[in-house]
């Protein structure tokens, strides 16, 4: 597999990660206005862990290139994320 397959899957599997801590964090909830989501546990380390296990994995595995890939793009995913006020979330 090549560099750019390890790092996408390094990628969805972090961006799903991200999604789940957005879904769970109260005062993201708070902000946006969105009261859903009561039925996800509640864990923060789990979460940030699951967000971090696809870069240790390249690391271990020598994908280094792959590795530089998924940080770099989880970089600017996560700031786009951090980025979504409520004036522009609709």
């Amino acid at each position: 597999m090549t560099a750019l397959g390890y790092s996408a899957g390094a990628l969805l599997m972090t961006l799903l990660a991200v999604g789940y801590l957005a879904l769970i964090d109260p005062k993201r909830k708070q902000a946006l206005a969105n009261l859903g989501s009561k039925w996800l546990p509640r864990s923060r380390l789990a979460g940030w862990a699951i967000v971090l296990l696809p870069g240790l994995f390249l690391i271990v595995h020598g994908a280094f290139s792959a590795f530089l890939i998924w940080f770099g793009c989880a970089t600017i995913c996560l700031w786009l994320s951090i980025s979504r006020t409520r004036d522009n979330a609709s």
